[in-house]
């Protein structure tokens, strides 16, 4: 047959090698990369829970601020300062489900 293309043992391996790094090195990248680290993240369901957890924190860290705000214009000192202590628990709590989690630590 005129044309036909006959690799030897060793073009074959030599191109086998090169198909197998060059998949080995897209899913490397990929696992590695912003949307490979959220997947493998999602499927996490204990990292998912801390994740849950860490948006009710930071959720209820603003809406303490914002309880906070009112209660200093209403002229509550009282509700003020509990508010405030409730805040720091919330930031400290946040603060350590951050450092678990890998995000980082953003100041109250």
């Amino acid at each position: 047959m005129e044309g036909y293309f006959r690799a030897s043992p060793v073009e074959l391996f030599s191109f086998g090698l090169i198909i197998l790094a060059t998949v080995a090195t897209s899913v490397y990248a990929f696992m590695h990369s912003f949307l490979g680290k959220l997947i493998r993240d999602s499927m996490d369901k204990e990292k998912h829970a801390l994740f849950v957890r860490f948006r009710h924190c930071a959720a209820r860290r603003d809406d303490l601020h914002n309880h906070i705000h009112y209660a200093e214009i209403d002229g509550d000192r009282d509700r003020v300062a509990r508010l405030r202590r409730e805040q720091e628990e919330a930031n400290e709590e946040c603060k350590a489900l951050a450092r678990v989690i890998g995000r980082p630590v953003k100041p109250a």
